[in-house]
């Protein structure tokens, strides 16, 4: 990885003192009591002496004037650069690596930490750590001089990402909502068909509050050729919820833990290139899901996928899945089968279309879970930004059918059947982001109508989101 910076940053000797130092330097010859001279250095001249001491090749004057410096004033940055650069000269890599951080810490202007950073990251580079490197890279990105300098280190980013066996991508939510638990609209559960009227618990009905979220989706590459590899895959999910204080006064015995969830897989993934414009991807995964704090269902997942260009500006992806879950009840177990479609077009405008539809299937001898569904969903992503950030659109609807229902021991008429219809605004502020991460603000509403009232429901969310810009 080549350094986006090079050189000492200029302002290296600014905020040295003008404490005198003391060293002692022997003479060449035979050292001697009554020879042995004691010079005095102003601190700007020991950074001047340790300077030249790297040119020269001699790094262990270097470290050890530095050092001094470090004991004159340890928040002062410049005498870590020195020590990075001679303690990398000395084979030292640890002490290089840790000198360089602490370089990015005292560091007083945005100059000095981009150099800090680009040390740092080149150190960890050449000691092939390449996710410490990935993160001083990202580290220089908001104190860099000027863009070019900032597009270099995404760039030198994106090829120690390539090197790297380690991959990891996370994403961060807050949304507050006004149905966090998809609960009802009404407290009456009422059945087309049948002449009865039920009464909905607390916990059923629409509870507002506020979601977070985190998913980590991680990787490690165990073999790669020219055209494919092989990664041992590892993700998780939470989401933690919290009632408002007026859910929590409608529902008293519940708590936002209640409907809070938890999702964690380990699997085992193999891509290759197929054909001259795409690529296919096979996988299996276990793992288990727990919801309310208890444990949810185990599962076992396989599944298949093939990417392939249509023309120069188009892509059409295709992909298809099975689950098997066993549940931690007595509930029968479940298979389901997934279709999806999608595809993505990118307009000569820059403007960008993404469409696509998704086909279900679960297989349960437990009525109330055997159901077929299907979702289609268009967003639309102009190129023009609407002040600082960039707008996308979605539309979409859903369908899920219930061959055979019951409420209790009451036999819906013709099963079940839900009708799902939402739409989504996002704006993208890729120009605030904090090393390479940037805010999304999502408004999303969704509504759903059913021949069942207590999954007659409707929210409306609105959240906030991190993810990597690259």
């Amino acid at each position: 990885m080549r350094t986006t910076y090079e050189g000492w940053p200029r302002h290296l000797g600014a905020a040295f003192g003008i404490v005198a130092l003391s060293c002692m330097i022997a003479p060449a010859g035979p050292a001697r009591a009554d020879t042995t001279k004691s010079a005095t250095l102003s601190l700007p001249q020991a950074q001047a002496t340790a300077l030249q001491a790297l040119k020269s090749g001699d790094a262990t004057l270097a470290a050890r004037l530095a050092r001094a410096l470090v004991q004159a004033n340890p928040e002062n940055s410049g005498p870590y650069f020195i020590l990075a650069q001679a303690h990398r000269q000395l084979g030292d890599r640890y002490l290089a690596r840790r000198a360089a951080a602490l370089a990015f810490r005292y560091a007083k202007t945005p100059e000095d930490r981009f150099t800090a950073a680009q040390i740092a990251a080149k150190l960890a580079y050449d000691d092939k750590r390449f996710t410490a490197s990935q993160y001083w890279l990202r580290r220089s990105l908001d104190p860099a001089p000027n863009a070019r300098l900032k597009q270099q280190a995404i760039r030198d980013f994106k090829r120690v990402r390539a090197e790297n066996p380690w991959s990891a991508h996370l994403t961060f939510s807050v949304s507050p909502s006004d149905n966090v638990n998809s609960g009802a609209q009404s407290p009456y559960n009422l059945i087309e068909g049948l002449p009865v009227v039920g009464l909905l618990s607390p916990g059923a009905q629409a509870l507002s509050g506020v979601v977070a979220r985190a998913d980590v989706d991680a990787a490690y590459r165990i073999a790669q050729s020219a055209t494919s590899q092989t990664r041992l895959t590892f993700r998780a999910t939470t989401q933690q919820v919290s009632l408002s204080s007026s859910a929590k006064a409608a529902a008293p015995g519940l708590s936002g833990s209640d409907f809070s969830s938890v999702y964690a897989s380990f699997g085992l993934t193999h891509a290759w290139k197929a054909g001259e414009n795409g690529y296919a991807q096979a996988g299996v995964s276990l793992g288990r899901s727990w919801y309310g704090g208890a444990p949810y269902y185990d599962f076992a997942r396989a599944d298949l996928s093939r990417s392939f260009a249509l023309g120069p500006q188009g892509r059409l992806s295709l992909a298809a899945g099975y689950e098997h879950r066993d549940f931690a009840t007595n509930t029968p177990v479940s298979q389901l089968a997934q279709l999806r479609f999608n595809y993505q077009h990118s307009f000569a405008s820059g403007d960008a279309l993404q469409t696509g539809l998704s086909l279900g299937r679960t297989f349960s001898d437990a009525i109330n879970n055997d159901n077929r569904s299907a979702t289609a969903y268009i967003t639309y992503q102009p190129a023009r930004k609407i002040g600082p950030a960039r707008l996308s659109l979605t539309l979409g609807a859903s369908r899920t059918t219930y061959d055979a229902y019951s409420v209790g021991f009451l036999a819906v008429p013709g099963g079940r059947e839900d009708d799902s219809r939402f739409a989504a605004a996002a704006l993208h502020f890729d120009d605030f982001s904090y090393a390479g991460f940037a805010p999304t603000l999502t408004l999303q509403t969704r509504a759903t109508t059913s021949n069942v009232s207590r999954f007659d429901t409707q929210e409306t969310t609105l959240s906030i989101s991190l993810k990597s810009n690259f």
